[in-house]
């Protein structure tokens, strides 16, 4: 019997302290390059060269991709107060007023010092700020702040991509700044905030002893050879009360990359643009004035969208889970050889998902647009339309402008592969109508439709030609037989109804924007019409066969897909969104049933595994453990399935308990939950599929959900965003 609402919520604010920490690491970035905190650790020990997995394909487009470097050995501060001296490389840290600003504090001989480090937005390149502030609780006393940068820019034996290396490394000081470059390629420039007393070049090991032992930072302002670090020291005087700030930047440009397919990857920028670009955007501001800027700065981009009765840990996990969409979208600038501003990653790194997978990202684009973040909604349906896809024309029949499974970091389409072939995945498509479709509804920009993409077409016109992939892939009713989602490669082989469900709800927005955009268009009226007839009946079409074909007649349940409705395993969550999207209503007997079946899927945790144990996907092999762990995505779009059905009880239990987990682990929300105990596993934190999926969760619940398909007049009408909790309009029918 299911527990009452008013227990089960009681249950989990009673039970919050028995979830356990199982994530220790916070992420910093600014769209250029990401930097990584490990909370073991106590100090930054990633600074990545791009804020992608992958920068380019490899040769035969089959194995992985040329990997961005990691760049950092470690990076922390250290500091020496009346005659003692530490090094700050074991703090415990958080977030900022759920910021990307990572901060964490420690008292030394009776003053009290907090550092900061952050990727600052306004800054157009790959950064990463360093403060420390000394507060003096004493009386007076003098105060020495030390930074101790540890960068990686040799090679590993050819192959610098794969190991850091720190050989061959050359640091020099120019006047006011250093750089540091190796046989890894890149310039890495260290630009002092506030002035320095000491400079100190050479061994790591050495320079940390000798300032440990009460020395300060020596051996010359510039230096060569193995494990070299610069070592920068400010010296200051504080009276009782008083306080003094300090800080440094690192900025990195690869403007002279060493790999074969440099050109993939090269920023055509050089180290006296990137030294003028630092110096516009800091000028001589103080490294109080940056902090208090780039804090001010963030408050600024956010909106107030907010559901108006959340609670405080609530309102806490929206404020992050905004700041984690914004960090997670690209905002390098496009060149010739990179077409990639507006993507959206699936997940922020340590986790290896930092990728732009069309399917997360589409999400992502939803979730920005109903938070009212539409210039990054539209950036994003911009990149989709800008992107080089189509490298598989040979798996899929002909030419396709959006990418069949995700993308290199250089904006080019990648399939991942095994024996079978290049893995293709079609949902992706009706994903990016679904997501431009909600970038319109939020924005009311009609005029966004004409502007020119990369390709010299209009928005509207590769909206009309995605919404023509779909239809020229469409068999008998449904889409053609793919390799399924998740990277399951079926080898071609069934038709899925999670990509059959996105697909309905793409071609019926793509209808909606076309009504839209004929209401706009006068003299263009009659065939925009027309198109967005021709593409609901098409929508309307394929709803009706996956009604008919994709069901279980048993128990009326959704099936995963087609050829196992008559086994008796065969549940899917990923079928739970052609509830969610509206594509089924309430009131439909598949609904219900499909809802009923995934008690099949649950886990001991509580939540929803995507398949039941005996699900084969591929060959005779059974699901496996990554397809059995809890996914939060399901959590969230089953639990919202519920709330439609009216059973807000059941939805919940869900998004509070993803709520309660993730308050203990700073506000960031992961991938999956081990089906046990619960703990954090996968990749964290997830952009889409975990910061996006929770917050558009909470405007569900709250009664602000997205407008329902079939329902042209909500765009830009007045009613942007009021579509309540769902219900398909006339796309329910049949």
């Amino acid at each position: 019997m299911r527990t009452p609402l008013i227990i089960a919520c009681a249950l989990l604010i009673s039970s919050a302290e028995a979830y356990e920490r199982s994530w220790y690491h916070l992420t910093t970035g600014n769209g250029h390059g990401f930097q990584i905190f490990d909370s073991r650790e106590g100090k930054i020990d990633e600074f990545l060269e791009h804020p992608y997995r992958f920068v380019a394909p490899p040769d035969n487009r089959r194995d992985g991709g040329i990997g961005r470097r990691d760049l950092a050995h470690d990076i922390y501060f250290g500091a020496r107060a009346g005659g003692q001296t530490e090094w700050f490389n074991r703090l415990a840290a958080g977030y900022e007023q759920q910021s990307h600003i990572i901060t964490a504090r420690k008292s030394l001989n009776g003053v009290n010092f907090t550092v900061y480090y952050f990727s600052p937005f306004g800054y157009e390149g790959n950064a990463m700020v360093m403060l420390i502030r000394a507060q003096n609780g004493g009386s007076a006393t003098n105060v020495s702040f030390f930074s101790k940068p540890n960068m990686l820019l040799g090679d590993a034996n050819g192959d610098s991509r794969v190991e850091r290396r720190d050989n061959g490394e050359q640091i020099e000081w120019k006047n006011t700044y250093g750089i540091e470059t190796g046989p890894g390629g890149g310039h890495v420039i260290y630009m002092p905030i506030g002035g320095v007393d000491q400079i100190g070049c050479g061994g790591d090991s050495d320079l940390y002893n000798t300032i440990l032992g009460g020395g300060d930072a020596s051996g010359g302002p510039s230096c060569s050879g193995d494990g070299r670090v610069l070592v920068l020291q400010r010296d200051v005087s504080l009276g009782a009360g008083e306080e003094a700030w300090w800080g440094q930047a690192i900025l990195f440009v690869n403007d002279n990359p060493r790999e074969p397919q440099a050109e993939d990857f090269r920023d055509y920028r050089s180290v006296n643009d990137v030294v003028a670009l630092w110096t516009a955007f800091a000028g001589e501001k103080g490294a109080g004035q940056i902090h208090d800027e780039a804090l001010a700065e963030f408050e600024a981009w956010r909106k107030n969208t907010a559901p108006p009765n959340l609670s405080q840990t609530e309102r806490t996990l929206w404020r992050q889970s905004e700041t984690v969409l914004r960090m997670g979208q690209v905002r390098e600038v496009v060149q010739a050889n990179r077409r990639n501003h507006g993507m959206i990653l699936a997940a922020l790194p340590i986790g290896e998902w930092h990728t732009g997978w069309v399917r997360d990202m589409s999400y992502g684009v939803v979730a920005l647009a109903m938070t009212g973040h539409v210039e990054e909604a539209k950036k994003g349906i911009e990149f989709y339309l800008g992107g080089e896809a189509g490298f598989f024309t040979g798996e899929i029949g002909r030419p396709y402008r959006v990418s069949s499974c995700r993308y290199y970091g250089n904006g080019k389409e990648e399939a991942d592969f095994n024996f079978y072939g290049a893995n293709v995945e079609t949902d992706g498509w009706g994903l990016a109508l679904w997501a431009a479709r909600m970038a319109v509804n939020y924005s009311c920009d009609l005029d966004w439709l004409d502007r020119p993409t990369l390709y010299g077409d209009s928005v509207m016109e590769g909206l009309f030609e995605i919404a023509e992939d779909i239809r020229l892939q469409i068999e008998g009713a449904l889409p053609a037989p793919e390799c399924s989602i998740w990277e399951v490669h079926w080898d071609y082989r069934q038709v899925f109804t999670y990509t059959t469900a996105a697909q309905i709800r793409g071609m019926l927005d793509f209808a909606d924007i076309a009504l839209a955009y004929a209401r706009n268009r006068p003299q263009q009226a009659d065939h925009w019409n027309t198109v967005a007839e021709q593409y609901r009946g098409l929508g309307i079409e394929m709803l009706n066969a996956m009604k008919s074909r994709l069901v279980n007649r048993s128990d009326n349940s959704l099936v995963s897909h087609a050829g196992v409705a008559s086994r008796d395993v065969y549940r899917d969550g990923s079928t739970a969104e052609a509830l969610s999207w509206g594509l089924l209503l309430p009131d439909d007997p598949i609904y219900r049933g499909t809802l009923e079946q995934f008690t099949r899927l649950r886990t001991n945790f509580g939540g929803y595994r995507r398949l039941e144990p005996g699900l084969s996907l591929v060959g005779e092999a059974g699901a496996n453990l990554y397809d059995l762990s809890e996914w939060i995505l399901l959590d969230l779009r089953i639990g919202e399935a519920w709330r439609h059905l009216g059973e807000s009880g059941r939805a919940d239990e869900l998004l509070n308990k993803v709520t309660e987990t993730a308050m203990a682990n700073d506000f960031l929300v992961p991938e999956l939950f081990e089906p046990d105990r619960g703990h954090y596993t996968g990749v964290v934190p997830m952009v889409g599929y975990g910061a996006g999926a929770w917050m558009m969760a909470q405007l569900e619940k709250h009664g602000f959900g997205p407008p329902t398909v079939g329902n042209v007049m909500e765009i830009c009408d007045g009613a942007a965003g009021g579509g309540g909790e769902g219900g398909g309009g006339e796309a329910g029918g049949g």
